[in-house]
């Protein structure tokens, strides 16, 4: 990445100082074309290193000192599934997928 840049820049560099003594940017077809290369190439290789070099911002742990405090509630243990629907209000669902209502 750091390679391709730095032949864009060392290009346009002369080119700068042929435009300075006089010569027309058109001689140096060759030479632009070569610099886009080179900064479509530095672009892929940034594309592809980004995920390794920048890290998600979901990744990174937050420390804090807030604690938070829950309570989980557990259902009792009970002996049939019938009666686990019962206590806790369920819907019954029969053999071919429709809600029986009980």
């Amino acid at each position: 990445m750091v390679y391709f840049k730095r032949k864009a820049d060392e290009l346009l560099e002369r080119i700068e100082k042929a435009k300075a003594e006089g010569i027309p940017v058109s001689e140096h077809s060759q030479d632009l074309k070569l610099v886009r290369e080179y900064v479509e190439a530095s672009v892929e290789c940034a594309t592809r290193l980004a995920p390794y070099i920048h890290p998600k911002i979901g990744a990174v742990p937050v420390p804090s000192d807030k604690t938070e405090e829950f309570v989980i509630v557990v259902p009792q243990v009970v002996d049939a599934s019938d009666e686990w629907a019962r206590a806790v209000n369920a819907k019954l669902i029969n053999g071919n997928g429709s809600g029986s209502g009980k």
